[in-house]
């Protein structure tokens, strides 16, 4: 019995090796092959409610989100779909089971089903409510961008207010901490803060208030100037809408005397660099002026 037990444990270790050797050649039928055939070979050895399957099972949720996500990129959704279903499936945990949903989403919006993409972000959210999940502000920003697109422009102002709510809440504690802000290890928080600011801008422009988008921009270009040195894709992005919609406001100049100097602290500077989270992101929403929200893809993180 446990010469065979032995057999079984050496073919898992045969299966997580050609695992890790397909990933890093991002082959993706042959990283989901071994996934699929380790996750057996442990039911075979040590049963369905044990701890190595259980996490068999949340590596097969994430390597499947993973590749789901490269098939969305070249636009392959009904692949995608298929695949983001067994990572359904799969999901071990409420975590698990709340970036998938988000992934879903993802690839509804892309394939213009916004209905359903609005579903499975509430979903979602409701989860991550329920357990404080630090991806709250992304399902929020997420649903603004959706609703919006669906014209729904109050509820997706509603969104951004509470996904700056959310930010703040886990941002202040942290910014109080100069040298973390300093070296850059707030970037990603101080990017979906600048997102937030500009899809609130943008739905308040929708709805034709445009003293609160400029000032919802100008407060944006404020944070944005913190972003590496203020050269980066947001910080112009801000910039150009907020002098757009303040060539739209018939007031007097004194009128626009504190946006201007809020933006004057904070000009944007020559350069391509952009965050991390939007290099990896939907970047054509937030640089296609119409005005547009940003989306934020959630992925499962490894």
């Amino acid at each position: 019995m446990a010469a065979v037990k032995g057999l079984w444990e050496k073919k898992i270790d045969i299966c997580d090796k050609d695992a890790e050797e397909a990933e890093a050649k991002q082959d993706h039928k042959g990283l989901l092959v071994a996934s699929e055939k380790s996750l057996h070979f442990r039911r075979q050895v040590y049963g369905e409610g044990s701890h190595e399957v259980a996490g068999a099972m949340q590596r097969i949720c994430k390597d499947y989100n993973k590749v789901a996500l490269s098939l969305m990129q070249r636009n392959e959704f009904k692949a995608a779909e298929k695949l983001l279903a067994r990572a359904e499936e799969a999901a071990a945990d409420e975590v698990a089971l709340s970036a998938t949903w988000n992934n879903f989403a993802c690839l509804y919006r892309r394939n213009k089903k916004l209905r359903s993409a609005v579903a499975y972000l509430e979903r979602a959210l409701a989860i991550e409510e329920r357990s404080c999940s630090p991806l709250t502000a992304q399902s929020h920003l997420n649903l603004c961008a959706t609703l919006s697109q669906l014209a729904r422009h109050g509820e997706a102002l509603d969104h951004a207010q509470k996904a700056l709510i959310k930010i703040y809440e886990v941002f202040v504690p942290r910014v109080c901490d100069g040298a973390a802000l300093e070296k850059g290890d707030l970037d990603e928080a101080l990017a979906l803060l600048c997102v937030a600011y500009h899809n609130k801008g943008v739905e308040h422009e929708h709805m034709l208030q445009m003293e609160m988008a400029l000032e919802a921009y100008a407060s944006g270009c404020q944070w944005a100037a913190r972003l590496a040195g203020g050269c980066n894709q947001l910080s112009r992005t801000l910039h150009r809408a907020a002098q757009e919609v303040k060539a739209k406001i018939p007031l007097p100049a004194a009128g626009l005397a504190k946006f201007d100097w809020l933006l004057s602290r904070s000009p944007p500077r020559a350069g391509t660099a952009t965050s991390e989270l939007h290099s990896q992101g939907k970047t054509d929403d937030v640089t296609c002026w119409k005005p547009k929200c940003a989306f934020v893809p959630n992925c499962l993180h490894s």
